[in-house]
């Protein structure tokens, strides 16, 4: 879902801790 060009050095923080955050509930 997220895109394999980090446009920002936070993306790279950002989406895994969107996948975790849905995955915690």
């Amino acid at each position: 879902m997220g895109r394999p060009v980090i446009e920002k050095p936070g993306q790279a923080i950002v989406e895994p801790w969107v996948t975790l955050t849905k995955a915690t509930g």
